[in-house]
């Protein structure tokens, strides 16, 4: 079974409603997908008025343990790469992912999506955007690519099944 952690930035309505639409897709497929804000948004009223009351450092905490768990539980990652720098949680969710596969553990690979026309994996192929070489060497370290569009990456990891 192909479990997927969908990473990406999720601080504006436009980011969450993406990464839904693509989770909902991969979901349609088959996929088991953990979505970081979505697992954040399953806390009950009690539980997001006790969140509140946390210090930012025990948020912080409880935010790693979490994302954490489910890159850890994921064989597949999935990172949106668009914006104009790749968001600094998603570099880190590759990192983990990436030091995962390269110690071993049983993962299948990085996908990277972006839909972006300023953004490739280097500055030749965008409109003076490249992605970061050491983020993107993370993913083509383990085998990953980049792709324009989730049905592209569906079509990928059906290859897997």
């Amino acid at each position: 079974m192909i479990r997927i952690y969908f990473a990406g930035p999720l601080f504006t309505t436009y980011e969450r409603d993406f990464i839904e639409q693509c989770a909902a897709k991969l979901r349609q497929e088959g996929f088991e997908v953990f979505v970081p804000h979505e697992e954040f948004f399953k806390a009950s009223p009690e539980q997001q008025e006790e969140r509140e009351q946390r210090s930012a450092r025990q948020i912080a905490l409880d935010v790693f343990d979490k994302d954490y768990h489910g890159v850890s539980w994921a064989n597949v990652l999935v990172v949106m790469l668009d914006g104009a720098q790749v968001d600094d949680g998603t570099a880190s969710e590759i990192g983990i992912f990436t030091e995962q596969m390269l110690s071993g553990q049983d993962k299948l690979g990085i996908f990277g999506l972006s839909s972006d026309m300023r953004v490739g994996p280097n500055a030749e192929k965008g409109e003076g955007k490249g992605l970061n070489y050491f983020t993107v060497g993370a993913i083509y370290r383990v085998g990953g690519d980049i792709y324009q569009k989730i049905e592209d990456i569906i079509t990928e990891l059906k290859k897997l099944n």
